[in-house]
């Protein structure tokens, strides 16, 4: 009998303890959605994503265009700032490329251009 509630306590605080809260974040905030809207209007653009990335304990959201020759050319910080490579920054760091392709984390896919009407050929 001991044995069956000493289980169960354990098991109530091994679940409990592994369940994660939730960042309060908007997936796509509302900037985005306007630039994903010019990129979604046109075939050209197929193949386009947004990507987003934890990086200094901030949200990186990163556009990867296949027609463009460039892919770290298009990138935003979470308040839709664009975040241009050699800027420095109110706090006096410069932003550099390799640091930032070495240190970001937690990529999440939020948008994909994959429309199937795309891939018909052209009349």
């Amino acid at each position: 009998m001991y044995k069956r509630i000493f289980l169960a306590l354990f098991l109530t605080w091994y679940i409990s303890g592994c369940k994660e809260v939730p960042e309060q974040i908007s997936e796509i905030p509302p900037w985005l959605n306007e630039k994903i809207e010019f990129y979604n209007s046109t075939c050209v653009y197929y193949g386009t994503s947004v990507t987003r990335y934890k990086w200094e304990q901030k949200y990186i959201y990163e556009f990867y265009v296949p027609i463009l020759d460039c892919p770290w050319c298009e990138m935003y910080f979470e308040n839709g700032d664009s975040l241009i490579w050699g800027d420095t920054l109110s706090t006096g760091d410069t932003l550099i490329l390799t640091d930032y392709l070495e240190d970001r984390i937690l990529p999440k896919t939020l948008w994909l251009f994959d429309d199937e009407n795309c891939l018909e050929p052209y009349d």
